[in-house]
């Protein structure tokens, strides 16, 4: 695996006022091949290496603090998932946003289960070490974030109403962007809103999939300082790929497993003309 290959290092802010899909994204990423540092779930990990490995990203998950710095300076973007959090793995998540924030590197954090009171703590500890770029998570872990009750079990995203203003609100109430995924998935920074639909319901039947659609997304942030636009591209591509395996292979809601080897694949092989037809996007506010 290849660390050092043609690492980008964006140095801007924030990019807020673009909405456009960048298909081109995607060829960045493979030309690139940024590194993806992740702190990840355990649960996952395996997964979530091979999504970024296959999509032309170089996936990096540091074992320990004591290599977090190093691991950042290498890095083009950077994923922290809150999924299997211990003591000692937390500390290096603090440290690991921290040597981001300095090294202007874009983070984007998934903050898994954060309606359950310890993980939204963990959380406000995590964010107060540097704003992330980018947070991505269901529709009942923002609401979480929102302040609303009752909309989050566990993982599961829950029942939540206005999925789109809530985004927008957690973008504006932490000044990120917002990823927000379910049926339809909502792209937010505040001001703009970008709904994205399509997909498949296998992504439901592999436990997963949010994780590895987090750590795809940091390979879209590594390669463009518009970070927004990243995002967009980056959830709507993930989606499509996803779609296109399922429809090329007609595969059905019971073959999870299929689904899983073939997507990665598709990460690997899907090209704009595969893909085009499919994406979604829409603007829903100006």
């Amino acid at each position: 695996m290849a660390f050092f290959l043609s690492v980008y290092t964006p140095q801007k802010e924030i990019n807020m006022g673009v909405t456009q899909y960048q298909p081109g994204l995607l060829n960045q990423i493979r030309n690139l091949n940024p590194v993806v540092v992740t702190i990840a779930n355990n649960v996952t990990i395996g997964d979530v290496a091979n999504a970024v490995n296959a999509i032309g990203a170089s996936p990096v998950m540091p074992a320990g603090i004591a290599e977090s710095a190093e691991m950042v300076a290498i890095a083009s973007a950077v994923t922290i998932n809150l999924g299997t959090w211990t003591n000692d793995q937390f500390e290096q998540m603090l440290a690991v946003n921290e040597a981001a924030i300095a090294a202007k590197r874009p983070v984007l954090i998934d903050p898994v289960a954060v309606a359950l009171p310890t993980r939204r703590r963990l959380f406000d500890r995590l964010i107060a070490t540097g704003t992330p770029t980018v947070i991505r998570a269901n529709a009942g872990e923002i609401a979480a974030l929102a302040g609303q009750s009752g909309t989050s079990k566990g993982i599961d995203a829950g029942t939540v109403t206005d999925t789109a203003s809530i985004a927008a609100a957690v973008a504006k109430r932490f000044h990120t962007i917002v990823v927000m995924t379910g049926p339809t998935d909502y792209v937010s920074d505040g001001t703009q809103t970008i709904a994205v639909t399509g997909g498949t319901s296998l992504f439901a039947a592999h436990v997963g999939s949010g994780d590895m659609l987090s750590s795809v997304l940091a390979a879209y942030l590594a390669v463009t300082d518009d970070f927004f636009t990243a995002a967009v591209t980056g959830t709507a591509q993930f989606g499509a790929i996803g779609q296109w395996v399922a429809d090329d292979q007609q595969l059905t809601n019971q073959q999870p497993g299929t689904f899983a080897v073939k997507l990665m694949d598709g990460f690997a092989t899907a090209t704009n003309n595969d893909l085009n037809s499919l994406v979604k996007v829409e603007a829903i506010t100006k």
